[in-house]
C-alpha cells in the first residue's frame, strides 16, 4: 500500500507499507520466541495459527456425554480421573498427541471442536 500526501505543499511525504509482509515477520518472530527454530518465513502466519488453534485452555468446562457413549469398565477410573482434571480446569496437554507442537500437524479432532465452538 502506498499513500502520498494528499495536498501539494513544500511538505511531501510518501509512505509505503506491507502489511501482509509485516504480519508474516510478526508471526515468524513470534513462533521462533515460543522456540520453534524450525518457523518457516513463507508459512509463518499459516503455522501460528495453526499452533494457536491447537492451544487449548486451561479453564473449568462442562463435561457432556453423547446419549450413544459407552466405556468399558477397565476405562472408567481413568475417564472419571479425565473428567474431573477436564471440569476443575486443569491443563489438558497431557492428554493431547505430541504432534500438536508440530507446526504443521492438522489435528482433526481439535479441528473439529473449534468448529463446533464457534458455531
Amino acid at each position: 500500500m502506498i499513500c502520498e500526501s494528499p495536498v501539494p505543499s513544500s511538505f511531501l511525504w510518501r509512505l509505503e507499507i506491507n502489511l501482509r509482509d509485516d504480519f508474516d515477520e510478526i508471526c515468524y518472530h513470534a513462533l521462533r520466541r515460543a522456540g520453534y527454530k524450525d518457523a518457516s518465513r513463507e508459512k509463518a502466519v499459516y503455522q501460528y495459527y495453526n499452533l494457536c488453534k491447537r492451544s487449548v485452555e486451561a479453564r473449568p468446562r462442562r463435561v457432556v456425554y453423547s446419549r450413544k457413549f459407552e466405556c468399558p469398565e477397565s476405562y472408567q477410573l481413568a475417564l472419571e480421573e479425565f473428567e474431573e482434571k477436564v471440569k476443575k480446569g486443569r491443563s489438558l496437554k497431557p492428554f493431547m498427541s505430541d504432534k500438536y507442537r508440530e507446526l504443521n500437524y492438522d489435528d482433526l479432532l481439535l479441528n473439529t471442536e473449534r468448529i463446533i465452538n464457534y458455531q
